[in-house]
């Protein structure tokens, strides 16, 4: 009987995304459950390489390529509302820093991604079966392909809150590249034609995600915006500093700030940190992870600075879902997005949509951690002060080579 009803369900499921799948670009893929069941050996149990309350994830053998495959729960309505949004969302999205979605199998519920071999982000700087620790370099790259990924989404028409960011939905391919996942809770926010262009744009809705990285505010009031996630980004940036658990660590950070012993704080795994480097970046996180949502900066306009227009590299529009074009930087000088990439085959895709023929690369923003020190004034945020270090003496520290976390 609940066989029927689960067929029953996927049919239905089927019918809705149908019209859907017609307009799905060409690397999208619809699977037959018995393809699912072969690539996992009939779900055994030892390919199995993640559970959680969504259901589990195997890895798999799909059509001579490794692949991992998440099986949502199909009881209640959760799973197949999960399942149609991450479809829905990561179907149309192309972005280095967002996990691939290959396809789907609605008969069984599975959504089939690219298969990626270094875990989560948070098994990594917990060291699960003994890995070797995250540089400060390599986190720091992680922060801003985290923020680049963020600005691409959140600069979206229709704007995408991913809703549950944490360091386990932060997954690493083989060359430590950062891929945003798990967006089964992410909410679409659309403009009401009537509003002004300072209006915020929200959805009143019941809070969801993870406690320690949700926004306390839209637990308060069920109110979602973009400045939910750039909450969440500011706890996971404090993690990459401190490696402590997300529960309290703003106030102690705060008061390690405060007390200048904020170097002991630091996480010793990671290496030598640039105390003024660090100092910079807790207080751009004390700054997101503000209380009062208005307070904090917007990662686009805020965070992610445009580089100065110049006749022959006129500035691109920004990035967002209509152009294709991810947030990232090629300019030579100061210290960018691209100095702090180690270079995948996806970015390099994304990198080449934005040459113009002729007129060389196109300039984009990057975040103001990575860039020169008189594009940081100095300001004060959540009552920290924001010291502009000397990154310029860094720059050659700051090699892609030297940025191998296995260095």
């Amino acid at each position: 009987m609940e066989r029927d009803n689960a067929r029953k369900e996927a049919e239905e499921l089927r019918r809705k995304l149908a019209e859907a799948f017609r307009h799905m670009p060409q690397f999208f893929s619809e699977f037959l459950f018995s393809e699912i069941e072969e690539a996992t050996q009939g779900f055994d149990e030892s390919l199995k390489i993640g559970q959680g309350g969504y259901g589990s994830i195997y890895k798999g053998l799909l059509r001579q390529t490794e692949v991992a495959i998440k099986r949502l729960q199909s009881q209640g309505s959760q799973g197949p509302l999960e399942f149609q949004m991450e479809v829905r969302v990561l179907s149309q999205l192309r972005h280095p820093n967002l996990v691939k979605l290959i396809g789907s199998c609605p008969e069984t519920f599975a959504l089939i991604y690219e298969y990626l071999p270094n875990e989560g982000l948070e098994d990594r700087l917990n060291r699960v079966d003994n890995s070797p620790p995250l540089s400060w370099k390599t986190r720091i790259r992680i922060a801003t392909e985290l923020c680049s990924v963020l600005v691409y989404l959140h600069s979206n028409k229709p704007h995408i809150v991913h809703g549950d960011l944490k360091p386990s939905n932060i997954l690493l391919d083989l060359n430590f590249v950062s891929k945003l996942s798990d967006f089964g809770i992410c909410r679409m926010l659309f403009k009401d034609r009537n509003s002004t262009n300072n209006t915020t744009v929200s959805c009143i809705t019941v809070p969801k995600g993870t406690f320690g990285y949700i926004d306390l505010e839209f637990v308060h009031t069920g109110e979602l915006t973009i400045k939910s996630d750039v909450y969440s980004f500011g706890i996971i940036l404090l993690q990459l500093l401190t490696n402590k658990p997300a529960f309290f660590i703003a106030n102690e950070v705060k008061h390690a700030l405060k007390a200048g012993n904020f170097k002991d704080l630091l996480d010793p795994l990671a290496g030598d940190w640039p105390i003024e480097l660090a100092q910079e970046l807790a207080g751009l996180a004390l700054w997101c992870s503000h209380k009062n949502r208005k307070s904090r900066p917007d990662l686009r306009s805020d965070i992610w600075k445009p580089p100065p227009t110049t006749p022959s590299h006129p500035q691109p529009p920004r990035a967002g879902l209509s152009s294709h074009n991810p947030p990232t930087s090629s300019r030579s000088g100061d210290l960018t997005v691209a100095d702090l990439e180690i270079a995948s085959p996806a970015a390099n895709d994304h990198r080449k949509e934005l040459t113009t023929p002729g007129k060389g690369r196109s300039l984009a923003p990057s975040p103001i951690w990575c860039q020169a020190p008189g594009d940081l004034s100095h300001r004060r945020r959540s009552g920290i002060k924001l010291i502009s270090g000397d990154l310029s003496r860094r720059r050659a520290d700051l090699s892609a080579a030297e940025l191998d976390p296995r260095r």
